[in-house]
């Protein structure tokens, strides 16, 4: 029986990123793809220039409709375009309780607008619930609002968010000079090193892999072998825009 991915997160007019990436990569990995639409957006390749978020008793209608209509296990959050849709969001995680829920920790775009404005709603009523969180970076730092100096500190950090919300991180690598990213859970860190990619175009790679990831999960018993195998698939997915071989 096929498997079914719901994407919760916002719709990128120019395909790259949010919803179209994340239906696009589940496809790939055999999933039927739901989506619960958080917000339109109009943007582009080089930023985000508008956001607006869908009425939150819609989003609840999609998200509520979904569950009520087929077995999820599997969900990804992306960007949430109001703190009214965080909230909803919560309330239906509650009420449903799937299995693996991957939290995409986007709060803005590279290059663009917030997604939401209370960060501390998002860490109180979001993390707990998550299978995993995928942050990278400059994501971590808001999350704990302290500056990172590097990989070591974001590792240290990172446990401490384990320890405190009982979610497990996977730190993704790509703003570190080293490359390497972590898995972080309350057993054990995995610490890998990535090759160096450097990408013409880089648009919704966070999409796509906490995508991958949530649906690598389902698929895996083991978090670790999931986490890589999202990584090759991403890899995979933007080889022809690497501009470094």
């Amino acid at each position: 029986m096929q498997e079914y991915f719901l994407t919760i997160a916002a719709a990128d007019n120019s395909g790259g990123a949010g919803i179209q990436q994340d239906l696009r990569v589940a496809e790939t990995l055999d999933f039927w793809g739901l989506s619960a639409i958080t917000g339109l957006t109009t943007q582009d390749f080089t930023g985000l220039e508008n956001i607006y978020p869908i009425d939150s008793k819609i989003l609840e209608k999609q998200i509520d409709k979904c569950f009520c209509s087929f077995k999820i296990d599997t969900v990804k959050i992306g960007a949430i375009c109001s703190n009214e849709n965080l909230q909803v969001i919560a309330k239906m995680l509650k009420k449903h309780r799937p299995k693996i829920i991957v939290l995409d920790t986007v709060f803005a775009p590279t290059n663009g607008q917030n997604f939401i404005g209370n960060i501390e709603l998002f860490k109180d009523e979001l993390i707990p619930f998550s299978t995993f969180i995928t942050p990278n970076k400059d994501e971590l730092e808001k999350i704990t609002n302290q500056k990172i100096n590097n990989f070591d500190e974001a590792v240290k950090i990172g446990k401490n968010i384990v320890q405190k919300y009982k979610s497990s991180i996977y730190l993704t690598g790509g703003h570190f000079v080293n490359r390497k990213e972590a898995l972080i859970t309350r057993n054990k860190t995995q610490i890998f090193q990535k090759e160096k990619w450097n990408y013409q175009y880089k648009h919704g790679t966070g999409c796509a892999f906490s995508s991958a990831f949530a649906c690598c999960l389902t698929t895996e018993i083991d978090s670790e072998i999931a986490s890589q195998k999202a990584s090759k698939l991403v890899e995979k997915l933007y080889r022809k825009f690497n501009l470094s071989k």
